[in-house]
């Protein structure tokens, strides 16, 4: 019979840090049943968080960040960048 890979513990659902089963909190955040976890246990058997099939993280980032607009090169940036690595093509067929 295998063993199970950590059995007294379970992944504090705030910080992910590893927290014993009858621990009243978690020692690194803080959190325990009042402030978030649950009788319900939201990690994996394995000891790692579950899968959130709906978490869209394109979409957190727009609802977290509003104003930031994707950073995108400027022509002239991309035109240096084509040249240095003309540069090094050209270095590395002279040697």
């Amino acid at each position: 019979m295998a063993k199970p890979k950590h059995p007294g513990f379970f992944a504090c659902p705030h910080c992910g840090a590893k927290v014993r089963r009858d621990a009243a909190s978690c020692r690194a955040c803080g959190s325990d049943a009042e402030t978030g976890w649950s009788g319900e246990e939201p990690w994996d058997a394995d000891g790692g968080y579950a899968e959130d099939d709906d978490f869209d993280y394109d979409d957190y980032v727009r609802q977290e960040f509003p104003d930031e607009e994707p950073r995108r090169l400027t022509p002239w940036q991309w035109t240096a960048a084509a040249v240095v690595v003309l540069l090094v093509i050209a270095l590395l067929l002279m040697w």
